[in-house]
């Protein structure tokens, strides 16, 4: 591709980066893509506005957010010569790992904070409840999730006590054992607030299970924006609750094993 002299930077800067990995032919096309993707929630999935989405283009919305952060490490005055931070050698640089972390590496990618985002929902396998199973189906999972005032994690990982607590009461399909986890990690891998994080689980699970009698607890979960800055506070785990159908009752609630 042959850019005139006008070409915008940024773009510059992604095709340099981009036909490393990718033939130039595509690049027109994947831009392209990319200008047209509208601004979506932090907390929403890009699936939910567009099929047009392929890991090329998402390439180019990392590429695209590690310019600006280069950018905006230049404005704090950090120095580009110090091999920490800088792109040389085949390192991306600390701009690239943390557009990296915030986009993801690919549409398969499930480690990054806020990979959420950019990956399709997980195969999400269920089985007939042949057995005709009519009790609480419970299981405690962990939780990373990102706070969408600070893109800092809040966890369940920091203390022993905490985790994500889920019980359903079976309708016609039971939800494969590790599937509840893959839920949790694919919604929660986006920008929130716990209190709406919660409510979301509960909403997927009700989903997935097709019933609404389903009990979501984030238990002692630690935010690091309060607990690394801030207040400083070293106790302030936070639990939240949401729950609906059979679980309206206290005494059904009650029946949950959490020990």
């Amino acid at each position: 591709m042959n850019f005139s002299t006008n070409i915008n930077s940024v773009e510059k800067y992604v095709y340099a980066r981009y036909v490393k990995n990718f033939d130039s032919e595509s690049f027109k096309l994947e831009w392209e893509n990319y200008l047209d993707i509208k601004s979506f929630k932090i907390n929403e999935n890009i699936f939910e506005y567009t099929e047009k989405f392929t890991e090329r283009t998402q390439t180019i919305v990392r590429l695209v957010t590690q310019y600006y952060l280069k950018k905006a490490f230049e404005s704090m005055k950090i120095d580009f010569n110090d091999e920490n931070v800088s792109e040389n050698m085949g390192s991306i640089g600390t701009p690239g790992r943390i557009a990296k972390m915030w986009v993801g590496k690919g549409l398969e990618d499930d480690r990054e904070l806020l990979c959420g985002r950019w990956t399709k929902q997980p195969r999400i396998a269920s089985f007939k409840n042949t057995s005709n199973f009519e009790k609480p189906v419970t299981k405690k999972v962990s939780l990373i999730s990102v706070c969408s005032h600070h893109l800092v994690p809040f966890s369940t990982l920091f203390r022993e006590d905490s985790y994500v607590l889920i019980s359903y009461i079976p309708n016609d399909f039971l939800i494969g054992i590790s599937k509840l986890q893959r839920t949790v990690d694919w919604i929660a891998k986006r920008g929130w607030l716990q209190e709406d994080l919660t409510k979301a689980i509960y909403q997927e699970i009700c989903e997935i299970a097709q019933t609404n009698s389903v009990y979501v607890e984030l238990k002692n979960v630690i935010h690091s924006c309060e607990y690394f800055r801030g207040a400083l506070c070293k106790d302030g785990a936070m639990s939240t609750k949401y729950y609906g159908g059979l679980f309206e009752d206290k005494e059904y609630r009650e029946t949950i094993n959490d020990n």
